[in-house]
């Protein structure tokens, strides 16, 4: 079996680069993980809870359990309303859709308990600060070669781009153990992030860069021990990201047209007080005739499966048949869980999109030493970048946002515990 610091150093780092360069990777080492340590950690854990209860063992963080008790009750409320909705075989696949979350907590107490007294935090930002360089690379050669917009391994151009910025942003955190080369790849992987966003034309993380700028330039006055963070420094980075994208349009023909047709037109479009055609058209109408549905049944909802067909009942009715859409969810997450289970599915999304946040608060609260910047900035990046995701896009029900969202929470998680736990008790 690998010894804790060799896993301290590999898993994290591989979760970091897996998902530029082998798509769904990260969701396969997620169940692996998850697999292993279960054959390796819960028969002795087994053993020491029932057989041998007044053996020294180290208590599980009750922030944990309320967590995986989170992680459980979301699981549950997607998925058996389907049972009783849909066709057994619908069911059973968004059962498998959403099982990340039935398997998380084994994720998370399985690492704990493997290694209490160390963190996965700074290994993953360094996997990070090495795979969001290559998706960018990845982005332009497949931008040069096919003129459309890149999507790496991950067979979608927005899961490539959400999953490119909020690494990139993440990247940036002021770790400990930072040299200048380490600095270097940090601000080489948040460009890298903001490259492939343009390539793929991302207008929803377009519209969070602003947001996801002030948390990093806030972590930075932070970081720096309340000094502001010097304002040559700002400008020359702005400056450098300003000559870039200024450079990427000069260069590229493919780029503007599609900036143009995705960017200006519907902009130009908007200012008119039109709707404009397309996209963006088939978003408003989801959003209105989604809206009307959930009204309909506010408490309850009508089942995650059942989100984009109720609203075209709605957009028949009202527009015409030929305004319905074949998407498989209303492109807001926030709406499809009011449509798909009703206020009582939208609380526990809610709830495990703050997750981060609310874990690392309530672990922090036990210290007496300040907060730590880094942990705080990269569960604000995580938070925010998928919060403001989930307002144009589906998250939790795409495997790779899941396994992102989710690792990154239980990283969050450990590295809190961690600094909480004593270091001379005995680990079992």
């Amino acid at each position: 079996m690998l010894d804790n610091q060799t896993l301290n150093r590999i898993f994290p780092y591989a979760i970091g680069v897996l998902p530029f360069v082998a798509g769904s990777g990260m969701t396969l080492l997620f169940f692996c993980a998850t697999a292993w340590l279960l054959i390796e950690l819960f028969p002795a854990r087994f053993r020491t809870h029932f057989i041998d209860p007044k053996s020294t063992r180290l208590p599980v963080p009750m922030e944990f359990k309320v967590l995986s008790a989170l992680l459980v009750i979301y699981f549950f409320l997607v998925i058996a309303p389907l049972f009783f909705l849909n066709r057994i075989e619908t069911a059973w696949f968004f059962a498998g859709t959403y099982m990340h979350f039935f398997f998380a907590p084994l994720l998370l107490l399985g690492l704990f308990y493997r290694n209490p007294h160390e963190t996965y935090l700074s290994s993953f930002i360094k996997g990070l600060r090495a795979g969001v360089p290559i998706a960018a690379l990845i982005a332009i050669v497949q931008f040069t070669i096919t003129g459309e917009r890149p999507d790496g391994f991950m067979g979608n151009a927005l899961v490539f781009a959400t999953i490119s910025m909020i690494s990139g942003f993440a990247a940036m955190v002021v770790l400990d153990d930072d040299k200048k080369l380490d600095r270097a790849f940090a601000v080489a992987a948040l460009i890298s992030g903001i490259v492939t966003v343009l390539l793929s034309n991302a207008r929803g993380m377009m519209i969070s860069f602003p947001f996801l700028t002030v948390l990093l330039l806030l972590h930075l006055r932070q970081a720096h021990k309340g000094k502001a963070v010097s304002l040559k420094k700002v400008a020359l980075f702005s400056i450098l990201i300003v000559a870039l994208i200024a450079g990427m349009f000069a260069l590229s023909k493919q780029m503007r047209d599609v900036f143009h047709f995705r960017i200006l037109e519907p902009i130009q479009v908007l200012m008119k007080g039109e709707a404009p055609e397309g996209a963006i058209q088939s978003r408003l109408i989801m959003l209105q005739s989604g809206w009307k549905v959930f009204t309909e049944n506010p408490v309850f909802g009508y089942g995650i499966a059942n989100t984009v067909s109720e609203a075209n009942k709605v957009t028949e009715v009202e527009r015409g048949p030929e305004f319905t859409t074949s998407r498989t969810h209303l492109h807001n997450d926030y709406l499809n869980h009011l449509v798909g289970g009703g206020i009582i599915s939208f609380a526990s999304f809610l709830t495990i999109l703050l997750a981060p946040l609310w874990v690392l608060a309530s672990l922090s609260a036990r210290r007496k030493t300040p907060k730590d910047p880094a942990r705080n900035y990269f569960a604000s990046v995580i938070t925010l970048g998928f919060g403001l995701s989930a307002m144009t896009n589906l998250l939790f029900g795409h495997d790779l946002f899941q396994s992102y969202f989710l690792i990154c929470t239980i990283i969050v998680a450990i590295d809190a515990a961690a600094k909480n736990t004593d270091q001379n008790k005995q680990v079992p």
